[in-house]
C-alpha cells in the first residue's frame, strides 16, 4: 500500500510506494529531501470535509443530497525518488555515448566500403585484406580509421561506465542502463576480438 505522510518541512500531505519506506525522497511541494516513513502516518478519515462557501451549482447539489461533497484526492501529487532520478540522468548520458559510438562505426563502415567500391571499379576484383590496407595508405587519409576507431572506442567505453553508475542508481527497472551497457559491451568486445585477431595476423610464423 502507498505510504502517505506530511513533510516535516512544509507540513504538506505527500504519498510514496512502500518500496520507498525508511528512503530518502524529494516532497513535490517544497523540493527538500525527507525520510519517509516505515508506515503511514496520516487517517484520511479524521480530516474533516469543509462545506465549499461558493460552490458550483453541482457540488452545491451534491452537498444538498449527501450532506458533503467528495473532497479531491489529497495525495495526488506523489513524491519522487532521487535514487531513481540519478538513475534516469545517467542512463540518458550513457545512451548519448553509445549512440555516438554507433554512429562513428557506421560512418566508418561506409568509408571502408567506399574505399573498396572504388578499388573493385579499378581492378575488377574486390581488394584483399593487404590489397584494400595499401590501397587506402595511398588513396585515402590513412588518419581516417585511426580516428573513427578511436572515437568509437571512447565513447562505447564512456557508455558502458555510465551504464554502470546508472544501474548501480537504479532502485527497480532501468531499461536505459541495460540498454547502454548491452551495446556498448558488444561494441567493446567485437573492437577486442578485431584487435586480437590483426595482432595474431601480423605475428610473424615460428
Amino acid at each position: 500500500m502507498p505510504i502517505q505522510f506530511r513533510c516535516i518541512q512544509c507540513d504538506q500531505p505527500i504519498e510514496v510506494d512502500d518500496a520507498y519506506a525508511r528512503q530518502a525522497v524529494t516532497c513535490p511541494y517544497c523540493r527538500r529531501v525527507v525520510t519517509a516513513p516505515e508506515q503511514s502516518t496520516l487517517v484520511q478519515s479524521a480530516i474533516p470535509a469543509a462545506r465549499p462557501s461558493n460552490a458550483e451549482p453541482g457540488a452545491a447539489a451534491a452537498y444538498a443530497q449527501y450532506g458533503t461533497v467528495p473532497p479531491p484526492p489529497p495525495f495526488s501529487v506523489a513524491a519522487t525518488n532521487p535514487a531513481a532520478r540519478a538513475a534516469k540522468s545517467w542512463g540518458n548520458a550513457a545512451l548519448v555515448c553509445v549512440s555516438f559510438a554507433v554512429a562513428i562505426f557506421i560512418a566508418l563502415f561506409i568509408w571502408g566500403f567506399a574505399i573498396a567500391m572504388q578499388y573493385y571499379k579499378e581492378h575488377g576484383e574486390p581488394p584483399t585484406s593487404l590489397a584494400a590496407e595499401k590501397y587506402m595508405n595511398e588513396h585515402a587519409n590513412p588518419a581516417v580509421p585511426v580516428a573513427g576507431s578511436c572515437g568509437t572506442l571512447i565513447f562505447a567505453a564512456a557508455g558502458l561506465v555510465l551504464a554502470i553508475i546508472s544501474l548501480s542508481n537504479s532502485a527497480g527497472g532501468n531499461w536505459r542502463g541495460w540498454t547502454a551497457l548491452s551495446i556498448s559491451s558488444l561494441m567493446l568486445l567485437g573492437f577486442g576480438c578485431l584487435v586480437a585477431a590483426s595482432m595474431s595476423g601480423a605475428a610473424p610464423p615460428a
